[in-house]
């Protein structure tokens, strides 16, 4: 895993990092890629954990009408006005207040920021989680923080997605949970054993109290087969990472895709 980590580091010189613009295009290609990805792919079903207003549930919905697509918000004042702005049932998007977890049909605290530095802070916002901010963070905004805590409902993907309703489904998946990868992945072990595409956030250095860093997740992954191939630069030691299995590598499309990535990303620069 070492060795594709600084694979995928040299992706870098594909993008202007010197600018925000080149930053947030690095993010743009990535997610272009994940579903070019997923033209071949063709999962019966797309899963969105960290939802927020569920912008990845939304896009493949409209990509892909025939497969189902499940979104998790934990946070209660996210899922409230977002449930309130848009008809998901009626877009046939399942949109869950539920916190994707190792434990199910249990509960647990969710920690969202209702003070910086003295300032308030909304609470329907995209970086609360399960998790507190870690204490030598280096970003002042996360100085001094006053936390609300609530109780969410919990869900482990292994018992929710079950083998009456799911057992033929195979699934691709968007995540980001703000550091909690260690409770949404060690409940979704056998989900993950019929999952062929992920694109994940992760950091690697701490953001959260006790979270999974990017060498954790890359090893949890790959112990089940899976393979980093691609990944941005949005943002200083947090980016998202494309994760595909063997069966995607071994596709005639998997090159198709890539070297249209390629062929996109180059011309930009």
């Amino acid at each position: 895993m070492h060795k594709s980590r600084y694979n995928l580091l040299q992706t870098a010189a594909l993008f202007d990092l010197s600018t925000v613009e080149g930053r947030r295009y690095s993010h743009d290609a990535l997610r272009d890629l994940f579903f070019d990805l997923q033209s071949f792919i063709r999962p019966k079903t797309f899963l969105e954990f960290g939802a927020f207003e569920a912008s990845f549930s939304k896009l493949a919905r409209h990509l892909h009408p025939a497969s189902k697509v499940i979104a998790f918000e934990a946070n209660p004042y996210n899922h409230k006005k977002f449930s309130s702005e848009f008809d998901f049932a009626a877009h046939n998007i399942e949109y869950h207040h539920l916190a994707v977890s190792d434990v199910h049909n249990s509960s647990i605290n969710f920690q969202i920021q209702r003070k910086r530095g003295g300032i308030e802070a909304s609470p329907v916002k995209g970086d609360d989680s399960l998790l507190k901010r870690h204490v030598s963070d280096v970003h002042e905004v996360y100085k001094d923080i006053e936390y609300e805590t609530v109780s969410v409902d919990t869900v482990t993907l292994d018992s929710f997605l079950n083998a009456a309703q799911f057992g033929l489904d195979d699934f691709s998946a968007w995540i980001d949970v703000e550091g909690a990868l260690r409770q949404s992945l060690s409940g979704a072990k056998e989900i993950l054993k019929r999952t062929n595409s992920l694109i994940v956030e992760v950091e690697e250095k701490p953001h959260w109290s006790g979270q999974w860093l990017a060498q954790d997740v890359e090893e949890f992954l790959g112990a089940l087969g899976f393979v980093p191939i691609a990944r941005d630069f949005e943002f200083e030691h947090q980016y998202n990472v494309i994760f595909v299995t063997d069966r995607v590598l071994r596709h005639h499309g998997f090159n198709q895709m890539m070297v249209k990535y390629f062929e996109r990303v180059g011309q930009k620069r």
